[in-house]
């Protein structure tokens, strides 16, 4: 549909790979039905004429109005270019092939997706300058060609990070209705600011994600859809972003081995983050945080690699690619399906699955004798112990005064009855962000019985409160705490 399209909407997706979709009444006698093939993006599929028995591919879609137009079933193959994407040290020309005779190529040099109305290819296209070239096949008889897509990186200097390349339309960044990087005119408040801004809106807009090698070696294209991720951070002029693989552009998942600190290269999701309240400071404080424990303590974590961003052409600064936590991480790096997880996070928000288990755990704790030899067991029994503790330890040890009332994502599997496990994330406040001293008494801060507000409210320290007044606990707590100061830490 148009982008300005707002007729109705269902409340569920259909599978691009095709299904049967069936038409009720209020006695569910069926009144329609079809059974349709693989679709293809940004092509509508109909009866044509319409009202008739025949279903077909349409290259034109008509919202709200006939069907029109020529039957169509092949799809075209995507044209070629004549020079790899990657980095080069001056102007390239490059050349826009196809194998059928009567195709139109269209083109563009600014990010957005070819249409019939983009420029016809009819010669070389100069690069002159860093820019994202999209090309893509048309033809009367043919369903439309995907999209081929380069980013041709115009520089005399080298880079130490590897490249990321951001390309979408432009009009979904800036435009003041749909734009999701401007303050816009159709926005919503929130996130430290009482004025409506677009960047405030969870819209997903269609995009293409493709990384480099830092000398400009082309390693994965795909793509996604991106949407404005963070609090406070938004408001930054380089905001971070969600990366989300989408089945309905030809997989689910973004397969590369993107992190160095993990075995696991399948990703339902990423994040390019701005470093979040450490903007205006070091840009990989929570990177660092989080890669401190790697190989000496057992702690979930979210791995990092720096980047070297382009939007749309544009050179956009270091980015941290990031893992994002959702039920896809889950899959990821431990290899459980997330329809098999309870994954919560602070205050018991679910994410995936349900709180009931953790939240029937939590207050029957609260009614157990803490010096009671089987509280323990019961503790035992639904956390993973050292795991927590060292979770503990690093968030303690750290001085992060955004947590433990913000911040906090744990989960289990359900199927096994798993025990939950803590994951670090966002220890942006940490070493002394803000003039945070270290000699702050964090450990007295998270285990505070009285506050009633962020960033440690009395609900926010009650499980830490109930597990360390357990003698079995609390000395495991000590044993770790101190082993890591010596070790971990020092």
């Amino acid at each position: 549909c148009d982008d300005m399209w707002t007729g109705l909407h269902t409340n569920f997706n259909l599978d691009a790979d095709g299904e049967t979709l069936l038409l009720s009444n209020s006695s569910q006698t069926t009144l329609d039905q079809v059974t349709y093939p693989k679709q293809f993006i940004n092509i509508s599929y109909g009866r044509l004429p319409t009202g008739s028995a025949t279903w077909s591919y349409l290259n034109n879609p008509t919202p709200a109005t006939a069907n029109t137009g020529t039957a169509v079933t092949t799809q075209l193959a995507p044209p070629s270019f004549s020079l790899s994407a990657g980095k080069y040290s001056a102007a390239q020309q490059v050349s826009i092939t196809h194998t059928i005779a009567g195709v139109q190529i269209r083109y563009t040099t600014d990010g957005a997706e070819p249409t019939t109305a983009s420029l016809l290819y009819n010669q070389p296209v100069a690069i002159t300058q860093t820019q994202v070239l999209k090309a893509k096949a048309f033809h009367n008889e043919y369903i439309n060609s995907n999209t081929t897509i380069a980013t041709y990186i115009i520089e005399t200097r080298n880079f130490t990070l590897p490249i990321v390349s951001i390309s979408t339309k432009p009009a979904y960044l800036t435009n003041n209705t749909i734009g999701i990087y401007v303050d816009g005119t159709n926005g919503i408040p929130g996130n430290c600011v009482s004025t409506p801004v677009n960047w405030n809106q969870d819209w997903d807009r269609h995009a293409v994600f493709e990384y480099f090698k830092a000398d400009g070696t082309p390693e994965f294209s795909q793509t996604i859809d991106i949407r404005i991720r963070g609090a406070c951070s938004r408001s930054r002029p380089q905001r971070s972003l969600v990366l989300r693989a989408r089945d309905k552009f030809g997989s689910k998942t973004m397969d590369y081995p993107f992190f160095s600190s993990k075995e696991n290269n399948s990703f339902g999701g990423l994040l390019l983050r701005n470093s979040g309240n450490d903007f205006e400071y070091t840009m990989f404080r929570d990177a660092l945080l989080q890669s401190i424990p790697q190989g000496q303590m057992d702690v979930d974590y979210m791995a990092y690699q720096p980047t070297t961003v382009f939007l749309n052409g544009q050179y956009w600064g270091v980015m941290n690619l990031r893992e994002k936590i959702d039920g896809d991480y889950i899959e990821s790096n431990f290899a459980i399906d997330k329809d098999d997880v309870d994954l919560l996070e602070t205050g018991g928000s679910v994410i995936e699955g349900s709180a009931f288990a953790y939240n029937n755990f939590l207050n029957t704790l609260d009614q157990m004798d803490a010096n009671d030899p089987g509280t323990f067991t019961f503790i035992d029994q639904h956390i993973d112990v050292q795991e927590y503790i060292n979770y503990l330890t690093a968030e303690i040890y750290y001085a992060n005064t955004d947590w433990p009332g913000n911040n906090t994502k744990f989960w289990r599997q359900v199927s096994t009855n798993g025990k939950f496990r803590w994951i670090l994330w966002d220890t942006d406040f940490g070493f002394g962000l803000y003039d945070i001293p270290a000699t702050h008494p964090t450990f007295d801060f998270a285990t505070d019985p009285d506050n009633t507000t962020w960033p440690n409210p009395a609900w926010s320290t009650l499980l830490i409160r109930l597990v360390l007044a357990n003698p079995e606990f609390r000395t495991r707590f000590l044993q770790t705490f101190t082993t890591a100061m010596g070790t971990t830490f020092k």
